[in-house]
């Protein structure tokens, strides 16, 4: 359980309160993993990005980028400019993987999301170098849509910790969970169910989870190259907190689903733990083949 970071980076501590070992220097990183972080308030939620890999028995190294195309306009400039790479500096450091992070642009067509020619470049890097990519939210939507699944817009957004069945519970990553498991999801969208179906059959994607009445959210390439997963199993009780506040002062009759933001329990962080915890695993033994 480690991660190695820059000796004055901001959450060095916070991370260290969570039982993360911080290395700082000396021996090399078992896996490199860049953050394509496009969320708001960016370096607040590199921290629960953080805190889900460094679950995780190898010893990992985050390596920050930033889309070109993007303001960060909530997000701290003096940290983006120290500790993050534009988008096109990714190729040159030859990364394990890629974690692509969520945005608030569900509700738009890629046609309208500024920076979305810099994500069509990261799918096809990733797939022409064999570079594994987990897109999670919006990042998860995107995955979809490079693998031909489109998205829906809902009338209300999904919010809360949801019961999702385990589509696969033999797969390498659904191990992480039980026949039925509970993930926060935050989301104004979600896959044609249609589409999941068609390319399943032609052996193109693999569903992994589903919420009932929503459809599948979890889902993976043929070859394992690619995963898409619409919810949050980043996010910590806190977190789900925050955004109920924020929605609910544009919102008095917002609707969260199986989750008291004001009596918040963690029913789910000891299987997302498990989760990225595969999921790097697995990283590690494609590099090794």
């Amino acid at each position: 359980m480690s991660l190695l970071l820059h000796p004055d980076y901001l959450h060095n501590e916070r991370l260290r309160a969570r039982d993360i070992t911080i290395e700082t220097s000396g021996r090399s990183a078992d896996i490199r993993v860049a953050l394509f972080n496009i969320m708001p308030q960016a370096e607040e939620y590199e921290f629960m990005l953080l805190n889900r890999l460094g679950s995780s028995r190898l010893l990992v190294q985050p390596l920050f980028f930033r889309a070109e195309k993007h303001p960060y306009g909530s997000s701290n400039q003096h940290h983006l400019n120290r500790y993050y790479q534009p988008s096109p500096m990714l190729e040159q450091q030859n990364p394990d993987a890629i974690l692509l992070t969520g945005a608030p642009v569900e509700h738009l067509s890629p046609e309208e999301i500024h920076y979305q020619k810099e994500i069509d470049a990261l799918m096809l890097y990733c797939r022409d170098s064999k570079t594994p990519l987990l897109g999670i939210c919006w990042g998860g939507i995107a995955v979809a849509r490079f693998l031909g699944v489109d998205s829906e817009v809902y009338s209300d957004k999904l919010s809360g910790v949801f019961h999702s069945g385990n589509l696969a519970p033999e797969h390498r990553l659904m191990k992480a969970f039980g026949k039925d498991f509970r993930c926060p999801q935050s989301r104004f969208a979600g896959l044609v169910e249609a589409e999941v179906i068609e390319l399943a059959l032609k052996g193109i994607v693999r569903p992994l989870a589903a919420i009932p009445g929503y459809g599948t959210f979890l889902l993976e390439s043929n070859d394992g190259l690619f995963t898409a997963h619409l919810g949050h199993p980043e996010y910590l009780p806190e977190r789900i907190v925050f955004e109920y506040r924020r929605d609910v002062l544009s919102n008095p009759a917002v609707r969260i689903v199986g989750f008291d933001p004001f009596n918040p329990v963690d029913c789910w962080s000891a299987e997302s733990d498990r989760f990225f915890s595969y999921w790097l695993e697995g990283v590690k033994e494609r590099g090794a083949v």
